[in-house]
């Protein structure tokens, strides 16, 4: 008979995965570690050199800022000598070309006397409405104001000197102008980061609004809420990670311009770290990977050295113990190489045992008989074969009252009456099973339902007449249900059988009924 069995792991297999799960973790645990040291580095080194840049840049802003300082008050020097004109305003203009993108001089009510610029829509005459101009009027001093935006709607930074006359009375200032959102000086110093890697440079003024960004866009926007623009506005300079306005996560560096009260930040992109690392993480794949399958090689050799033996210790053992035992066949052991110990002593135990396994694993103790195991194989094996036979299942009426009246030793003297009874009355071609407790079953090896009838009731009245331990008589109730071709399986059978035998015990016990599934 062949049986379906779940398809269970080898021993090969599973040492083969277990060693490869080692090889894997540690693979894995030695790759993390390198890619958390790696990280980190890479963290660190980006940190410090974002700062060492931030510190570089607000070194260099600062002397731009002084130079733009020195010209406007070389200007207003020169109006107050009266040496100042129209020409010669662009004549410097041109010779200065990039420090501003307009200059202008006007007089204490803010109207332009003198102006210059390429690309201003501004001319002499205009009357400077912005809150820069009405400052460096009110304050009379050096001024570098916030970003505004100015008369001609341009974003922009005002760097103001005032004017004064031989005899010390205020005449006017005068501005140049940093066109934020265009091409100026602080565009050309900060926007080429030296990492070229998506690194970018911004300056914020003493409030947090951006004066310079790569992204003109940015320009005059307030970014108060960054961690780094608080900590640089508020005159300290360092680095670390952090999540800008936006939600998007860097690696900063900052440094506080002391003369403006403005602060210059060096980021990176947090994500730039990984690139490097996962070339690293395939590098040491590559180069751990022939050292990886080696190991395994060499785990599948020896698993399959230790486990050969055993396996077919183990087929041998399935084998016999699930066709041997009903068939009383004689299994003869396997001839194998035994160089293990392990191996040889349960090949040892194994070989003692099997005549013994062969004899009591199908047979119940008590009463010698074929127990419920045997009774399943067998009775899937003729379904199978679609042998044509019946089913007869026994209960020994009031049970119960036997073993509480006489005892369980009693109990067990009428189960072994009743197996020599079966024994005797049933067909060479039957077989008689204990099915478990006092339920016993015999399957009658025929095409007629009469015939299994007839079993039945001889068996019935033996019993009723066999002497037995107590002196009283002992009866049996039966039911029979006979197999038909379009049975799926045994359960349905015995469902039947165990059905009728339920009625005949209903309806006074000591009966056979026969199922009718008509």
């Amino acid at each position: 008979m062949t049986v379906r069995r779940q398809k269970l792991m080898t021993l090969p297999f599973i040492i083969s995965m277990l060693i490869l799960l080692s090889v894997i973790t540690t693979a894995t645990a030695s790759g993390y570690a390198a890619f958390k040291a790696n990280k980190e580095s890479l963290i660190s080194s980006y940190l410090e050199s974002n700062l060492d840049y931030a510190k570089k840049l607000s070194s260099d802003t600062d002397g731009i800022v002084s130079l733009m300082k020195q010209n406007v008050d070389s200007i207003a020097k020169a109006q107050e000598q009266g040496i100042m004109t129209q020409e010669s305003l662009n004549l410097w203009m041109q010779s200065n070309k990039g420090i501003f993108n307009s200059i202008f001089i006007a007089d204490k009510s803010r109207t332009i006397q003198l102006f210059s610029s390429a690309t201003s829509t501004l001319s002499v005459g205009t009357v400077l409405t912005s809150n820069p101009s009405l400052d460096a009027v009110a304050l009379k001093k050096p001024l570098i104001s916030e970003p505004y935006i100015g008369n001609s709607g341009r974003v922009l930074v005002l760097v103001s000197a005032p004017v004064f006359n031989e005899e010390g009375v205020y005449e006017g200032f005068v501005g140049g102008s940093i066109y934020l959102q265009e091409e100026n000086v602080l565009s050309r110093l900060l926007r080429d980061h030296f990492h070229k890697n998506g690194s970018y440079v911004y300056v914020v003024d003493s409030k947090g609004t951006i004066l310079f960004h790569p992204d003109p866009k940015r320009v005059n926007v307030n970014v108060l809420k960054n961690l780094v623009v608080q900590k640089v506005i508020a005159g300290k300079e360092g680095s670390e990670p952090v999540i800008n306005t936006r939600g998007q996560s860097f690696l900063a560096g900052y440094s506080y311009m002391e003369s403006t009260g403005w602060g210059i930040v060096s980021q990176t992109p947090s994500a730039i770290v990984n690139e490097p690392l996962k070339s690293l993480i395939y590098q040491m794949f590559l180069q751990s990977l022939p050292a990886c399958l080696l190991i395994v090689l060499c785990a599948i050799g020896v698993a399959v050295f230790i486990s050969i033996p055993l396996n077919k210790l183990a087929k041998f053992s399935e084998e016999a113990t699930s066709r041997g035992y009903i068939k009383n066949e004689q299994m003869k052991m396997p001839n194998m190489k035994l160089v293990i110990y392990e191996v040889r002593q349960l090949y040892q135990h194994i070989s003692n045992h099997l005549n013994f396994l062969s004899a009591e694993i199908g047979r119940d103790g008590l009463t010698g008989l074929a127990n419920r195991r045997a009774f399943d194989i067998t009775i899937q094996e003729w379904m199978q074969n679609r042998h044509t036979f019946s089913l007869i299942l026994i209960d020994i009426d009031n049970f119960k009252c036997v073993n509480d009246t006489y005892g369980h030793v009693a109990g067990d003297e009428v189960l072994k009456s009743l197996a020599d009874v079966m024994c005797k009355m049933s067909r060479e071609q039957d077989i008689c099973f204990r099915y478990g407790g006092e339920e016993f079953c015999l399957l009658v090896d025929s095409e007629k339902r009469e015939v299994a009838y007839t079993s039945a009731e001889q068996l019935r009245r033996a019993v009723e007449k066999m002497e037995n331990i107590t002196g009283e008589p002992i009866t049996i109730s039966l039911g029979i249900s006979t197999y038909e071709k379009d049975y799926q399986t045994p359960d349905q059978l015995i469902k039947e059988a165990d059905s009728v035998l339920y009625e005949a015990k209903s309806k006074g016990k000591n009966k056979t009924i026969v199922y009718n599934r008509y």
